[in-house]
């Protein structure tokens, strides 16, 4: 199968980030499963993962923020969900 470039999964992750600030939680996840496989099928690019990852935890500050407001509760403030981030990454990932 042939590699796809890291440029082309890189413009995906623009638009999902796009998605993501406009909280347009169904494109968001669907393009989210579309970068994910892409990358699967893309050469290794480290700058290009740390990108993923940093939009991976944007999306995740998205569906942790509107969680509330479907439950009827207060939107957390920005420092209890990056603890919860903190919790949830492994050890590995904290020092990567």
């Amino acid at each position: 199968m042939e590699k796809v470039l890291s440029s082309q999964v890189g413009i995906l992750i623009n638009d999902w980030y796009r998605f993501i600030r406009t909280f347009s939680v169904p494109d968001a996840e669907i393009l989210k499963e579309q970068v994910e496989r892409e990358i699967e099928n893309m050469k290794e690019d480290q700058d290009l993962l740390l990108y993923y990852q940093l939009m991976e935890f944007r999306h995740r500050l998205m569906l942790e923020s509107l969680e509330p407001i479907e439950n009827e509760s207060t939107t957390p403030h920005f420092n209890q969900l990056t603890q919860r981030n903190r919790e949830q990454t492994t050890p590995c990932q904290r020092n990567a």
